[in-house]
Parts: structure tokens; sequence; C-alpha cells
């Protein structure tokens, strides 16, 4: 009886404890009942301040917040053990969510942040020196496969993206991300609505000099190619590979009856140089 119990007394605890770290995590990320409450239902767009115990956090879209909070403080994706004097390039900073946490988990990193939104990157830019982050280079462009200029769609949230229409948007810079990754990289993040596919194919030769990435992939169904295609490119070069959900776009794929979001595909790509820590 007592061999019969065991795994079902494992199990509950297993649960048990999950549980607990959670509600520590919401408390870390200052995510109290009635804070969860107010952020689900916020739908004013003026300057906002969310208080956690990680730092001070200006925002304007409240439900975005939420996600992200979620996401990156209480889910904690992207948890990685770094060396102290670690080098993080951080590509779709927002408004500095991962670079406080990043800042949390390793705070002599030297951090490069990209942000091409105008309205996001005053945001980040407050939210670094309200929070006193010191070693954060920000930069006020796009990540793209070559130096230029492209035009830009600016939400002044999580969903402003690179435009496909010569006349639609604004004019934003944009980068190569080549000449930040001569050096050895500690973590490179990829989250550029859409923009990565270009970007990691631009730079396929210098993946060698990168310990871990991480891709937010976002593609629609006639992208398949695409996709196929970043994971050859991370498979040749070297990387072990994870892959979650990032958002659960359609509830029953074979029948699709409406879209939730501007992407049919959403995918987290964790790639490391090692099978165990």
């Amino acid at each position: 009886m007592k061999t019969l119990l065991k795994p079902l007394f494992d199990a509950v605890l297993y649960r048990w404890n999950k549980f607990n770290l959670k509600k520590q995590q919401q408390q870390i990320a200052g995510l109290t009942w009635f804070a969860i409450k107010k952020l689900k239902h916020d739908k004013s767009v003026h300057l906002k301040l969310h208080h956690s115990k990680m730092g001070d956090l200006y925002y304007t879209h409240a439900q975005q917040l939420y996600h992200g909070l979620q996401e990156v403080l209480v889910d904690e994706i992207y948890k990685v053990n770094l060396a102290s004097n670690a080098r993080i390039i951080d590509c779709g900073a927002n408004i500095g969510l991962s670079v406080l946490y990043f800042k949390s988990i390793c705070p002599s990193a030297h951090i490069t942040a990209f942000e091409p939104d105008k309205h996001n990157f005053e945001i980040l830019t407050k939210n670094c020196i309200v929070n006193n982050l010191k070693q954060v280079d920000l930069v006020e462009a796009a990540v793209w496969k070559e130096n230029t200029e492209l035009k830009f769609i600016a939400q002044g949230g999580m969903d402003s993206k690179i435009s496909e229409g010569a006349d639609a948007g604004i004019t934003v810079k944009a980068y190569s991300l080549i000449g930040y990754l001569q050096d050895p990289v500690d973590f490179l993040k990829l989250d550029i609505e859409g923009a990565e596919y270009e970007v990691l194919r631009s730079i396929e030769g210098n993946l060698d000099n990168i310990t871990n990435l991480f891709i937010e992939y976002h593609g629609d169904f006639s992208q398949t190619n695409e996709l196929v295609d970043i994971l050859n490119i991370i498979q040749k070069a070297g990387f072990y590979v994870y892959i979650k959900e990032a958002c659960n776009v359609y509830a029953t794929p074979f029948c699709i009856d409406t879209k939730n979001t501007q992407f049919d595909v959403q995918l987290n790509i964790f790639c490391r140089r090692t099978t165990q820590d």
C-alpha cells in the first residue's frame, strides 16, 4: 500500500511546491490580487507606474504589462546561468522588462538593448533610470540584415513591427548585428516581431560566438519553410533546441474559425550549447 501511495504523494507534493513557487514569483513581480485585477481590466494608455520587488516599471498598456510580468518575472522564460561579467544583447527590449530581469540575475552584466519604437524606447530609458541600471547601452533602432533605414509600424506596445509596405509606418534606423557579434555573447535575445528569420540568416556565420540564443518566432502558415530553415541554421551552429508555444493562436488548429493575432504561429525557441547546467 505504501508503495502504491508514494507516486501519488510525490505528485501532490510536486504540484504544491510548484504552486508555492509561482506565488513567490508573483509576489516578486508585484502581482497581488488587486494588481492583477487592475492590470487585466485597465484599458487606459496614459503613463502609469507598477511596483515590484525587482524594481519599478513605468508602462502605458496594462494588459501587455501583465502578460510580460507573467512571462518574464513569474515564468522566468529567460532564466539562465551567466558569468558575472556576462554580455547580453537584447533585441526587442520593449519597455525594459527583460533588461530588468537580466540585471536581477546578473547585476554586473553588460547589456546592449535595441528598441525601435520611439514610445517604448522613451519608457525603456525611463525604467533604466528609475532603477539605476548600470552598464546598459540603449539603442533606438531596429535590428536587420544590414545597416539601413526601414519603415516601421509603431503602436506603442508589444505589437510594433517592421512594415512590409514601402508607404506604411515611420522611418527608423536599423542595424546589422554582425558588428555586435565579433566578441563572445553570453545571451542573445531576438524578439523582433517577424524579422527574426532575416536577421538570423544574416548572422549565421557569427553564431559560434553565442552561448545562449532565444528566438521568439512569428510566422504564418505560408512561411513554414522559413521556420524549418531557422531550425536548420541553429542546429548546424551546434545548439541544442527546446521549443514552447509562445501564444495559443488557435484552440482547434484543424478547425480555424477566427485568428486571435496577426501571426498564425508564435513559438519560443531556446538554444543552448549544453544539455546540462
